[in-house]
């Protein structure tokens, strides 16, 4: 039976900083600009940055929990993440 390693990632979108649960922290990348194949291009935001570097360490988005914007002061959002563990 596989065995799984989680992760909860907060990201707080006021701040432009993220944090998980084992500690880590750090800021948030720069908007980049990318090119499609046909000559176009479009911004690609923090956050997809953000879940393509953990994508590359092979952690899998399993959850998103959004805080209810209009009833809280906190902007932060959670991530869940699993990955089989080694």
């Amino acid at each position: 039976m596989q065995k799984w390693e989680y992760r909860v990632v907060y990201v707080d979108l006021d701040q432009n900083v993220w944090g998980d649960d084992a500690g880590q922290e750090g800021s948030l990348p720069k908007p980049t600009i990318a090119k499609g194949s046909k000559g176009s291009s479009r911004m690609v935001q923090p956050f997809a940055i953000l879940l393509s570097e953990l994508g590359e360490q092979a952690w899998e988005l399993t959850g998103v929990e959004n805080p209810n914007y209009s009833t809280s002061a906190s902007r932060v959002t959670r991530l869940y993440f699993k990955r089989p563990k080694a």
